[in-house]
């Protein structure tokens, strides 16, 4: 919470800031100056409100979480469902995953379709048009690429317990894939927040996929691996430690002495004595 007040603050700061200068640039006339001042306070201002979305996300997700554990503890007491292994959670992510990069083809699609008429209609007014400045057609929505960020940073943190459970159960290696991968989609979230959606964040995102994809097999082999080796060890007799071993061959040639060479006992107490070699299984 802490850190997320002080990032809050930090993008409220700059943002003020750059209200600022863009209104001393404009009444300086220095157009140029301004429109760049403009660009950062969309930024900031996309930025606040993406922070914001994901906590109000959040809260109600825990909401909704707490009442549908509360509704399942009183329908099957002390019954919680189990959650699903590395695996499946993990192919969880790639689905997921895969419907954001559809989604961001898709927007791309339409943006080259609707900046390929706005050259048509620019090659025919002649000199008089003005073409537009070099990366500009990359540029998308702020509302769907908010979106999509939105959609990119749920995805990394769902990654990021991912990360957790396997390291809990000593699968370093994936984890540390899992990391890197993470740090992929944060450059994601980065480029859609700046509104880029460009050749270099599509190709990043069919890396991600691919080593998702890599990172899913190997989480699988590794659990196949493990329950092999837990089925092979049940199956293995353990052997019998020799001070034990020792013990019970004294104690079996002390029970055959005694039956051997019984006392003199009363029938009642022969009885007894009968009783206690069946409970030793003697």
């Amino acid at each position: 919470m802490f850190q997320l007040a002080a990032t809050v603050n930090k993008e409220t700061t700059e943002l003020e800031k750059n209200m600022r200068l863009t209104v001393e640039a404009i009444e300086s006339r220095r157009v140029g100056d301004a429109v760049t001042r403009q660009q950062y306070v969309m930024t900031h201002t996309n930025n606040l409100a993406l922070m914001l979305n994901e906590v109000l996300s959040n809260l109600l997700s825990m909401q909704n979480q707490a009442q549908s554990e509360s509704a399942g503890a009183c329908m099957k007491p002390g019954g919680k469902k189990p959650k699903p292994g590395p695996g499946q959670q993990l192919s969880d992510v790639i689905t997921k995953q895969k419907e954001l990069g559809n989604a961001m083809q898709q927007m791309q699609n339409a943006m080259q379709r609707k900046n390929g008429g706005q050259q048509g209609e620019q090659g025919e007014q002649g000199k008089d048009g003005q073409k537009g400045k070099p990366g500009e057609q990359e540029y998308g929505d702020a509302e769907q690429l908010a979106r999509l960020a939105q959609q990119q940073a749920a995805i990394r943190r769902q990654l990021q317990e991912l990360n957790s459970l396997l390291n809990s159960k000593g699968m370093g290696e994936a984890a540390k894939e899992l990391r890197e991968i993470q740090e992929e989609m944060d450059k994601n979230e980065t480029q859609l927040v700046n509104r880029r959606l460009g050749s270099e964040l599509l190709l990043r995102q069919k890396e991600i996929l691919t080593r998702l994809l890599e990172a899913e097999k190997s989480v699988r082999e590794q659990q196949q691996d493990d329950k092999r080796s837990s089925k092979n060890a049940d199956e293995i007799s353990r052997p019998v430690p020799p001070e034990l071993e020792q013990y019970m061959k004294d104690r079996k040639q002390l029970m055959e002495q005694y039956k051997t060479t019984p006392p003199v006992l009363k029938p009642y107490y022969q009885r007894l004595v009968q009783d206690y070699y069946k409970l030793l299984g003697i």
